[in-house]
């Protein structure tokens, strides 16, 4: 009998009786921790069999105990007594259950190298297509230094597929590069996945490619990417993609928004009319300007306060918008786009965590020709509500960083209190009020 099959004979006799088959588990665990024969094996509960068998090969009485020990050494010993003297517990384990027995740390060390050579086979195709300085290249190797920017849901996919994920990461690169030779009209999210894969709901947020799209373009522009829905959308906007959404938008009265042919003109009948006008996203995908008469824009966090503001002083030339309480892109876009026209910017919100939080927000995009408006301390006080803030919300003024609105979050700290603009309407009016006048006189 040669040495194989001597070896097949062993193990055709181990697997034979039911009873060596718990042990071998446990052996081949050890084996894997230790990369050798060490540690024992301990057998709770063990069966009759258990008891017989492993009894009998290592020469030892397990009938009256309720719990079988033994060390790797004593099995390794006792095989060698045998007439498969010439077989090591090695090889027997490694037949013994069909595959390559490698200890946990090189097991390790192999599942690295595979990961390692996936991302460098993915780097080298999206290299040679795009070249080697392109954003999805640098984006991959930061992936594979820094494992951030999706790797943990590349790596989850890589599980599954490694195929079908190289695809994915494959189609997201493509899709970013064709960002780059799109018209400054942009492309809307579902056409740039049907042109990509065919498919036009390959990029949606919910899936796999959409949310690592959504990691290249954090990465590219040094954000976190766990971001909100509407700071995604604006994500989105910054690179030319338009998402098929109308949700953000913004309601403004007064201002007058341009297109490539001068004044809108349907926006303009709203001004005319004295009316206020919705504004969504898509709508700012066709305006290039905005301005007003005055050069003053006063903004509200409360949609109630702004309607009544703009009807009290409808016979009056004034500038307002509606944030509605959110960081909508709508909004900030119209901002911007105000404060390129030299407007200056009055920003009103409620005096609580979220609503200071908001106001810095929008103030730190242009702290030159944006400004807090009724919100001093003792705006808080005359607009303090009986409605307590957690400690848990106070800790959102950690992210204040405008110095105009630190002496209103002490204030608030102290009190823990919210303060609402509704209580302010008058203050408001007369300020409007004051400003026109002083401007026209």
């Amino acid at each position: 009998m040669n040495n194989c099959d001597e070896l097949n004979s062993c193990v055709n006799y181990f697997k034979s009786k039911n009873g060596y088959n718990r042990a071998f588990e446990q052996m081949k665990k050890k084996w894997r921790h230790y990369g050798r024969s060490a540690g024992y094996i301990i057998l709770d509960n063990p069966s009759d069999s258990e008891k017989e068998l492993l009894g009998g090969f290592l020469g030892k009485d397990f009938n009256n105990t309720e719990k079988i020990k033994f060390s790797m050494s004593d099995f390794e010993k006792a095989l060698s007594e045998t007439k498969y003297k010439n077989i090591t517990l090695y090889d027997l384990l490694e037949t013994y259950f069909g595959e390559k027995l490698i200890t946990n740390k090189e097991y390790k060390t192999e599942k690295i190298n595979e990961k390692s050579d996936f991302f460098s086979a993915i780097i080298k195709r999206i290299s040679s297509e795009y070249g080697d300085e392109c954003s999805s290249v640098r984006w991959l190797e930061n992936i594979r230094k820094n494992k951030n920017y999706g790797y943990k849901l590349i790596i989850s996919e890589y599980e599954k597929s490694k195929a079908e994920t190289e695809n994915i990461i494959y189609n997201v690169c493509s899709a970013f590069e064709y960002l780059n030779h799109i018209s400054e009209n942009g492309i809307r999210l579902a056409i740039l996945a049907a042109e990509i894969t065919r498919n036009p709901h390959y990029f949606d947020r919910n899936l796999v490619a959409g949310k690592l799209l959504i990691q290249l373009l954090s990465f590219l522009q040094n954000k976190s990417g766990n971001m909100s829905a509407e700071e995604i959308l604006q994500l989105y906007y910054s690179y030319g993609i338009k998402p098929d959404d109308i949700s953000s938008f913004t309601t403004a009265y007064g201002i007058r928004l341009y297109t490539e042919n001068g004044i809108h003109q349907a926006y303009s009948e709203f001004i005319k009319n004295k009316e206020s006008y919705v504004i969504t996203l898509s709508n700012l995908g066709k305006i290039t300007g905005a301005d007003c008469e005055s050069k003053k824009v006063y903004v509200f966090e409360n949609q109630t306060v702004f309607s009544h503001i703009c009807e009290e002083l409808k016979d009056m030339k004034i500038s307002a918008l509606c944030t509605s309480g959110q960081m909508k892109t709508a909004s900030l876009l119209l901002i911007d786009m105000l404060c390129r026209s030299d407007c200056e910017i009055y920003y009103s919100g409620d005096t609580d965590p979220e609503g200071i939080l908001i106001a810095n927000k929008i103030i730190c995009r242009n702290p030159q020709k944006i400004r807090p408006w009724r919100m001093t301390v003792q705006d808080y006080y005359d607009s303090i509500s009986d409605k307590p803030v957690t400690d848990e919300r106070l800790i959102q003024f950690d992210g204040v960083t405008d110095t105009r609105l630190f002496d209103v979050c002490t204030a608030v700290k102290k009190e823990k209190l919210a303060g609402y603009q509704e209580q302010l309407i008058d203050k408001m009016i007369e300020d409007i009020k004051t400003e026109f006048y002083v401007g026209n006189s």
